[in-house]
């Protein structure tokens, strides 16, 4: 025993040094990871999740803004695209084209610690997988003809950045607030410097960290961990290590009076981002923290959410975070303002709830929500492989250990209430905070709040000498079981209202999703009532006859906060994703919420400001705006799919609790609901308690939704502009035309030939008008098929004066695929690479109870999503290029277009 953990303790300090390392037999962490070092100093760690037939491998680099000196500001996240450029011996196309045809995607981030690469896909191709991880990230040809384009790509990611308001105020407060610990400039920087750096400084600065001796890699999936670790190790192996170049090393922080900032942007209204240096990522208050920001700003029992939006109104969105970092992380605080001219009460009110955790401490329950909140989200990382993956390469760069990873349940159980409120007192002090606004408001200055609300007057605490103790957790750390495509069809039971019940086991996974679905939605609305959906979903959950809004959002919170309301066009649904234990907790809530709701005024009246005020906010993102515009014009006002999701303020202003008692009354009918259960879950077992919670609830009216039947958009007459005039760092344009409903036999069609034109960031849009024309950072096309009709569309976001030669190459590109067509290999590969997103979108528990519930509830199979897999792989050349030329002609589009242009908006009123 001792021989393994001095083995182990060495392999995990190995996390650590950035030098080459002798050769180590494989070890097992107390967790279950398998880990190894290669020989070139490559540390490797595997991960069984056999919770979906995916698997994904993630190389972390442990270079990032931190490492960057002035004139190389960007570069390391310029130098991320530039990886995606080609390969030694595989030119660009031949590497995407291997990738579609195996269904595999891939992607990067950078931050100011580290980039990280990864490529996911079916676990029966990890050896295509690891083999383009290692062929990316390895041997990336930087070529000088690529350079300058990408350049302009990362420029329109900076432009689509600075229209982003959260975007925009962390790029200004966290290099204030942390330059000595050597975060001095945003990740992306800034054009000026982007535009003085070459391809051979970036080949440099390659050569400088980019070797296995500062790497890691991670395998995360549906595997045998031996099997694994030996591809992972024959394609990293050959990787030869590096001079790595020393680290930046840090300054003292001097910071002694609150800082306050301000940046002036066209935006809808105000947002606040407040930031405290903290401590080192792998020190023991790090835990402490969390739970500090899962208690002031996590969910919504959370204090900041309470008091500021649901009792004050003041906020329309307020979160905390911490922000682990290697040297010092950070404290987050950001709010999105609901009026702009109560900014500096609402500031200072949150000062105020700051310091009477300070003063009090946290309450025993709010502690206990907290601790089980983070925990859950936690054991909740096993759903998605491509998360968990991240989660855990994350902490090991910023910690130097998996142990953060394994133990962290046990440390959050140790946490007590002294600990949050000592780390309040001592890490967020006046004197430490970094406060910035961002408003439209023309020469504005930096807000002066009272800062002195923030500190209390008594002694601080001293620090727990026990502080980051292990606590006792029995809470386990990846699932078990697999649930493998579709399955086997789950139990069918119908209770003896009607309730529609479908229940699919997954055994060992440790979770249930749940998902209960109604079959109307949006369509119940007309245009006068339009956002009584929206509305529903923000106060449904604010009381019941037998319970308080603080008594349900404290059990959703305590079950882990996997719970929505989402209202879409011809459905409404509550979703949630829980412990198997918390099952018997959260059916009773469900049942309570759909049965015995009573929006209470007082919660209404905030709930509809608080509307009113995200439907002002959207204005601030361009997208959204844009296709609103686009549907309402393609759809007009009399049906659901072309009125807006969130609303018009003159509808929702007159909304009332009775319209909300009524539509509750009409949706929430039992006998058309249907509710699916999947996970670990046995069905005979869960039958007698769904007969006793749901069956007795009583048949209710039902009200026909206003959406037409079917419902067709309009058709354009040549190209029809609808165009927002705003002050944007970048245009938005979205293209539209008539597309089918779900149940069409053309869909199946139609995905596919969507598939290659814009479905993915392996498609023809993205890799030519940003591939080789650098025009943006994005763009896609999509289907929207719903269950009475439905549009396609296409959306790119470019710098104003390239906004006409993007709309032309959307034209262009929609023209050639309806007149030329695609090809057998492009549709073959269409079909497989479907496979692979669809087995993506619907691993974990909770997402393939959302879509049986879902489809259900549309009057489609409970697995329809497998099913038009089925019908795409039997879609014939001829059949797609039919579609194509059918559906696909450009010539008569509608076209919405937001941006910095001259034509006035068409309002939405």
């Amino acid at each position: 025993m001792r021989a393994l953990v001095l083995l182990l303790t060495g392999v995990l300090m190995s996390l650590t040094v950035a030098t080459p390392a002798p050769a180590a037999e494989p070890v097992r962490t107390p967790g279950g990871m398998l880990m190894a070092t290669l020989p070139n100093g490559m540390q490797l760690l595997i991960v069984e999740n056999h919770a979906a037939p995916v698997a994904v491998v993630n190389t972390w680099f442990r270079v990032g803004a931190r490492n960057e000196q002035p004139a190389d500001a960007g570069i390391s996240h310029f130098l991320e695209h530039m990886l995606f450029d080609g390969s030694v011996g595989m030119p660009l196309d031949d590497f995407n084209r291997i990738l579609f045809q195996n269904a595999i995607d891939n992607n990067a981030s950078t931050d100011q610690d580290n980039t990280n690469y990864f490529h996911v896909g079916p676990a029966d191709k990890l050896r295509e997988i690891a083999h383009m991880t290692a062929l990316l990230v390895s041997q990336p040809v930087l070529l000088d003809s690529e350079f300058g384009r990408e350049r302009e790509v990362v420029k329109e990611e900076l432009r689509q950045g600075l229209d982003n308001p959260g975007w925009f105020l962390g790029d200004l407060v966290l290099p204030a607030a942390m330059a000595h610990a050597g975060y001095r400039h945003p990740v992306i920087g800034d054009a000026p410097t982007l535009d003085a750096q070459t391809n051979e400084q970036m080949r440099e600065y390659y050569r400088r960290f980019y070797g296995p001796n500062n790497a890691f890699t991670i395998a995360v999936g549906d595997f045998n961990a031996e099997d694994a670790l030996q591809i992972l190790t024959e394609e990293f192996s050959a990787w030869q290590p590096t001079e790595i170049a020393p680290d930046p090393g840090t300054t003292p922080y001097s910071q002694t009076a609150p800082q306050s900032l301000v940046g002036v942007r066209d935006y809808a209204t105000n947002h606040i981002a407040a930031v405290w240096p903290t401590t080192a990522a792998r020190a023991d208050e790090t835990y402490a923290l969390q739970v500090l920001a899962a208690i002031l700003g996590q969910g919504d029992a959370s204090r900041l959410v309470r008091r500021l939006r649901d009792e004050l109104g003041l906020v329309s969105d307020i979160s905390t975070s911490t922000q682990e970092l290697i040297t010092q992380s950070a404290f987050w605080l950001s709010a999105e303002m609901a009026d702009p001219a109560q900014t500096l009460a609402a500031t200072e009110e949150i000062f105020r709830v700051i310091r009477q955790l300070k003063e009090q401490g946290p309450t025993a329950s709010e502690l206990d929500r907290a601790r089980r909140q983070l925990m859950l989200q936690h054991l909740f990382l096993g759903e998605d492989v491509q998360s968990q993956a991240y989660t855990l390469g994350y902490y090991i760069n910023a910690t130097g250990s998996p142990l953060f990873f394994e133990d962290y349940a046990a440390r959050l159980a140790g946490v007590n209430a002294a600990d949050v409120q000592w780390a309040a007192q001592h890490f967020l002090p006046a004197a430490h905070i970094t406060l910035g606004l961002a408003t439209a408001e023309t020469g504005a200055a930096p807000l002066t709040p009272n800062w002195s609300l923030l500190d209390p007057s008594a002694a601080p605490l001293e620090r727990p000498g026990d502080i980051g103790r292990l606590g006792t957790s029995t809470q386990p750390i990846y699932p078990a079981s697999q649930a493998a495509g579709a399955g086997a069809a789950p139990t069918t039971l119908t209770l003896r209202n009607g309730m529609r019940v479908l229940v699919k086991p997954v055994l060992g996974t440790g979770t249930v999703g749940l998902t209960l679905a109604a079959p109307q939605g949006l369509d119940l609305e007309s245009w006068e009532t339009n956002g009584l959906g929206a509305l529903l979903e923000r106060t449904l959950t604010k009381g019941t006859t037998t319970r308080s809004a603080d008594d349900i959002l404290g059990l959703i919170d305590h079950l882990g906060g996997r719970f929505e309301v989402s209202v879409s066009y011809d459905t409404t649904s509550l979703s949630g994703l829980y412990a198997a234990d918390d099952l018997a907790t959260a059916l009773p809530l469900i049942a309570d919420l759909i049965s015995q709701a009573t929006f209470p005024e007082e919660e209404v009246a905030v709930a509809r400001d608080i509307l009113l005020a995200e439907i002002t906010a959207r204005a601030d993102e361009s997208y959204n705006t844009t296709h609103d515009q686009l549907t309402l014009a393609m759809w007009g006002q009399d049906v659901a799919y072309g009125r807006p999701p969130l609303g018009r303020p003159a509808a929702v202003s007159a909304l009332t609790r009775e319209h909300l008692l009524d539509h509750a009354v009409h949706i929430f009918d039992p006998s058309t609901l249907v509710l699916t259960l999947t996970g670990d879950i046995d069905p005979a077992t869960v039958q007698p308690e769904l007969e006793t919670i749901f069956g007795g609830l009583p048949v209710r009216k039902r009200q026909t939704g206003t959406v037409l039947s079917p419902a067709i958009p309009r058709s354009a007459t040549g190209l029809q502009r609808i165009v927002q005039q705003t002050a944007k760092a970048q245009t938005m344009s979205v293209l539209g035309l008539p597309g089918v409903a779900l149940h069409d036999p053309d869909l199946p069609a139609i995905q596919a030939v969507n598939m290659v034109l814009g479905g993915s960031w392996l498609s023809r849009l993205f890799d030519r008008l940003r591939g080789k024309e650098g025009l943006a950072y994005g763009t896609y096309s999509r289907v929207e098929a719903y269950r009475d009709g439905g549009i396609l569309s296409a959306r790119i976001g470019t710098r104003p004066e390239m906004w006409e030669q993007a709309i032309t190459g959307l034209q262009r590109e929609f023209r050639l695929i309806a007149t030329e067509g695609i090809t057998a290999e492009e549709l073959a590969t269409a079909v497989t690479y479907s496979r692979g997103q669809t087995l993506m979108s619907l691993a974990g528990m909770q997402a393939q109870s959302q879509a049986m519930a879902l489809n259900v509830a549309r009057d489609l199979p409970w697995d329809f999503d497998w099913q038009l897999l089925q019908r795409m792989a039997g879609v014939t050349v001829e059949e797609a290029n039919r579609v194509a030329t059918t559906y696909f002609q450009p010539a008569n589009a509608w076209l919405a277009v937001t941006g910095d242009l001259f034509t006035p908006a068409v309002s939405l009123e």
